[in-house]
């Protein structure tokens, strides 16, 4: 099962399933995954937190498709979706 919630019932899930104190994960990324296993007996497992592995390929493959920058000292800022 999947489900797609806000990061506070993530951290939530977190905390139960390991029994820590409350907020302890409270600091996770946007489109992360978690992976909680649920016993048939009602207990968490936590397997991951806050992956965020699945976004590396798309941003390399982003930044191949970027135009290379001007010189920077020529321009105060870069242009946009130039690669550094």
């Amino acid at each position: 099962m999947a489900g797609f919630v806000h990061g506070g019932v993530i951290a939530e899930l977190c905390r139960q399933a390991t029994g820590s104190r409350p907020f302890a994960f409270i600091r996770n990324d946007n489109t992360n995954v978690t992976r909680i296993v649920v016993h048939p007996e009602g207990t968490l497992l936590l397997r991951s937190f806050n992956d965020t592995t699945h976004l590396a390929d798309q941003a390399l493959r982003a930044d191949r498709r970027a135009p290379p920058c001007a010189d920077r000292r020529a321009a105060p800022r870069p242009p946009a979706g130039c690669r550094r």
